[in-house]
């Protein structure tokens, strides 16, 4: 069987094919089969007159917004079951997105045999592998263990891997290829950087597909989903990926078969070229090369696409820039690296001094070319707060507030690269003012749990020398938004970004992505062991460890706050942890304290204005 299909999301004039072979162990001869088509409205008619069916398209009209199917169209058998074997049945289905041949192929090679137990076994070994890969220790609590492997299996789900069966221009393509990326814009800040903790080959394999996007189609592939292109959401995120695992693993590069130079090539283009379209690739270049900005209300010359989203997109270009440049800095290119660095700083740009709100200063919003700022502006537009919240603020091409899926007071704290700098941008610049706006951010109701800017938002206290507010927030995200009940994820789990996200807090750290610096939270395990393959085991102990502190409100008196962490027994700070660090190290200890300390110990987290992820 096949059809044609449209992208799940991006433009419709994208399409792909996909194919699957179905083979029955039935126990009985086919005794009548038949083609079947129904629908909402009572159908129920079948065929036994056809060796093939083929339907011609569906009408444009699927675009509406009430669209209904108007055929569910399936294949009928009827075969008898001798009493004396039971009522099982074995059915193998192969699936393919290049011919039917090929879907048949892979199921033959992949079930070459219809052995369920043997197949279930085979399943069984390969998920122990995978989830093998993080070890929680003896005294981890049975709902803790349960909801860190029910959302570390998730981050294995997709990307996944279609090496073999790639429709053009991949089909003769000698690099892997991996399908659902979907999208770049939710993975890049947890779920690559989780990758890169565990897993360096799969890493590879899946950067290397970015790569070969730009090898094949001229630009790294941003939401590509059933192998067609899919809509840009934020920046082109695409890029901090490939940098991520450039910066983790340079020196690995030729035992994981991927050409530095190429995946160099790939981030640099992406950063500077400008496309025929950036809805599906690239940026939005020519204002911000120009203005330091994504302006509103600006016609670009010799490039096209939706022109909503510029506040936002504008924070995310700079976030971009800072990642292409911690890739320039570690392949030793320097005067791209500063380059690259100092137009990340770009972000200011993005902010209204004069935007006020709730008492607090400074918001990101929507500019004009000639540097004012678009009037009527509110930072609570798109917050949980705005009672007219509309499906506007997560559109593509009708988003008239100019931030994408949140709102200007959560993207107002966006600059993961350069938080200092963010901190003296904001209501007169001291640390005392931005602690009590964040505050003032989660107790108000600004915090939008379920979308992915507001994944680093609960750990800024550490910037302003306050860790214990961060692992007490945290604490509150966990209880607050996941569990093992259904409806147990704040939001989409969007391809295991909310997972991903979930493991990171539960391990008692927080990424920063094209960087090795991670944020030091609190373990919610007594101890745990990292297996990589390529840089070897690492054990986690966590020292004094209190699960009388395992709670959403951290009772007092208990030991849920770092003292300090010590690398083979060198104490390294409480703040930040670097992954390079961690992977020398063979014992990591956090020492656990019931003392919420203020300040980092003189290993505050890095900031590119204060000259920090050197």
């Amino acid at each position: 069987m096949n059809g044609t299909w449209r992208s799940s999301f991006g433009p419709s004039q994208f399409s792909y094919p996909a194919f699957q072979c179905v083979d029955l162990s039935l126990g009985g001869p086919i005794t009548d089969r038949a083609f079947f088509g129904g629908n909402v409205n009572g159908m129920d008619a079948r065929r036994d007159d056809l060796e093939f069916w083929d339907l011609p398209p569906i009408a444009e009209r699927l675009r509406r917004p009430d669209f209904i199917q108007p055929l569910q169209a399936g294949a009928v058998v009827r075969f008898p079951i001798p009493s004396s074997e039971g009522k099982s049945i074995l059915v193998r289905r192969g699936v393919s997105f290049t011919s039917a041949q090929r879907a048949c192929e892979n199921m033959e090679r992949e079930i070459p045999e219809p052995d369920f137990d043997r197949l279930v076994s085979d399943s069984n070994a390969q998920w122990e592998d995978k989830l093998g890969r993080i070890v929680l220790a003896n005294g981890t609590s049975d709902y803790i263990r349960r909801l860190f492997y029910t959302s570390f299996y998730r981050t294995f789900l997709s990307p996944n891997n279609a090496t073999g069966n790639a429709p053009p221009p991949y089909t003769d393509s000698e690099h892997p290829y991996f399908d659902g990326l979907y999208c770049s814009w939710d993975t890049y800040r947890t779920l690559f950087p989780l990758m890169a903790l565990t897993s360096p080959r799969e890493m590879a394999e899946i950067t290397d597909t970015y790569v070969d996007g730009w090898r094949q189609e001229g630009w790294l592939p941003e939401c590509r989903a059933n192998n067609v292109l899919g809509w840009t959401q934020g920046g082109n995120n695409a890029v901090p990926i490939v940098a991520d695992f450039i910066v983790k693993y340079a020196d690995h590069a030729a035992a994981l078969g991927v050409d530095l130079d190429e995946f160099w090539d790939a981030v640099e283009h992406d950063v500077e070229a400008t496309p025929a379209n950036w809805d599906y690739t690239g940026r939005r270049q020519d204002s911000y090369r120009k203005l330091g900005y994504m302006a509103y209300n600006y016609l670009e010359s010799g490039s096209t696409g939706q022109r909503t989203r510029e506040a936002s997109r504008g924070l995310e270009y700079a976030f971009g820039d800072f990642a292409a440049g911690m890739a320039a800095r570690t392949l030793r290119k320097a005067d791209a690296s500063d380059a690259l660095l100092k137009r990340s700083l770009s972000y200011v740009n993005n902010f209204d001094p004069n935007l006020e709100s709730d008492g607090y200063r400074s918001f990101v919003a929507r500019r004009f070319p000639n540097g004012t700022f678009a009037p009527g502006s509110n930072p609570a537009d798109c917050s949980p707060l705005d009672a007219n919240r509309s499906h506007e603020c997560s559109t593509q091409s009708t988003n008239t507030f100019g931030i994408y899926e949140s709102s200007s007071w959560e993207y107002s704290l966006y600059a993961p690269h350069d938080v200092a700098g963010l901190v003296r941008l904001l209501d007169g610049g001291d640390d005392e003012t931005f602690a009590r706006r964040l505050r003032h951010f989660f107790d108000a109701g600004y915090y939008l749990p379920g979308n992915e800017p507001s994944f680093q938002t609960p750990t800024l206290f550490h910037h302003v020398g306050r860790p214990a507010d961060s692992v007490r927030q945290v604490r509150r995200v966990v209880y607050d938004h996941f569990s093992l009940a259904r409806g147990g994820l704040p939001g989409n789990d969007d391809n295991a970004a909310m997972a991903s996200l979930l493991v990171w807090h539960l391990l008692g750290l927080y990424p920063v992505p094209a960087s090795g610096e991670m944020l030091v939270l609190s373990p919610f395990v007594p101890g745990y062991e990292i297996r990589n393959e390529l840089l070897g085991h690492v054990r986690v102990r966590v020292t004094g460890f209190d699960p009388s502190s395992l709670s959403r409100d951290i009772p007092r008196g208990s030991r849920a706050f770092v003292e300090t962490v010590r690398l083979d027994g060198v104490a390294v700070g409480r703040c930040r942890v670097d992954f390079g660090q961690l992977f020398k190290a063979r014992e990591v200890e956090f020492v656990m304290t019931d003392v919420e300390r203020r300040g980092c110990d003189g290993q505050e987290p890095s900031s590119v204005s204060t000259g920090g992820f050197i």
